[in-house]
């Protein structure tokens, strides 16, 4: 087996550090592929100068894979009233995919309700009366709000505003089935994560 070696290696001028990573990678024979091993490590060293032959790049840090946040627990971003009229909202998922789900007000375009949901597992919220758009994120690592489900987050969006009022003495809410079904009524479309 023929194997190619690469070396980076990426300069942090203010603090003087230099980062070396060296990955092992196979060459490809005839038709068929090898597998790739990577190995990986770093080395430390104080420098005083920066070469300028070399590239300055930017070393961004790899987000830690977080505990999953209890099922259904929810973050309201609108101050409850004792007069706020509440719809209900039912998500049921299926699958080995954990969901982000965020409630966002149609009219502001602001977020009015974050949701986390476990695989295979529902939730049921309420939400004040009004217009929503739904976004969700899936996944089946958690590394938190901020990276979600990280490189291997899916972003999607229900296509339909979902209106939540009162038609006379009932309130009317929805109930979401986040997986595919038979004639069903719900339609997704995926979007990215400027989109989310």
């Amino acid at each position: 087996m023929i194997h190619k070696l690469a070396v980076n290696q990426f300069y942090k001028q203010q603090n003087k550090i230099l980062l070396t990573t060296i990955f092992l990678v196979p060459l490809i024979s005839s038709s068929v592929a090898l597998p790739v091993r990577a190995i990986t490590f770093n080395v430390r060293h104080n420098i005083k100068t920066l070469n300028t032959n070399h590239t300055v790049y930017q070393v961004a840090q790899v987000p830690k894979v977080q505990r999953l946040p209890a099922n259904g627990v929810v973050k309201r971003y609108w101050n409850s009233k004792s007069q706020t009229i509440l719809a209900p909202l039912n998500i049921y998922t299926r699958g080995t995919q954990h969901y982000f789900i965020k409630v966002v007000d149609s009219k502001s375009n602001k977020s009015a309700m974050t949701v986390f949901i476990h695989a295979n597992k529902n939730a049921a919220i309420k939400l004040p009366i009004g217009t929503y758009k739904i976004k969700y994120a899936t996944g089946k690592q958690w590394y938190g709000v901020k990276d979600l489900f990280g490189v291997n987050t899916a972003y999607n969006q229900v296509e339909k505003q979902l209106v939540f009022d009162v038609q006379g003495d009932k309130v009317r809410g929805y109930s979401l089935y986040l997986y595919p079904q038979v004639n069903g009524n719900l339609k997704t479309t995926p979007i990215n994560r400027q989109q989310f």
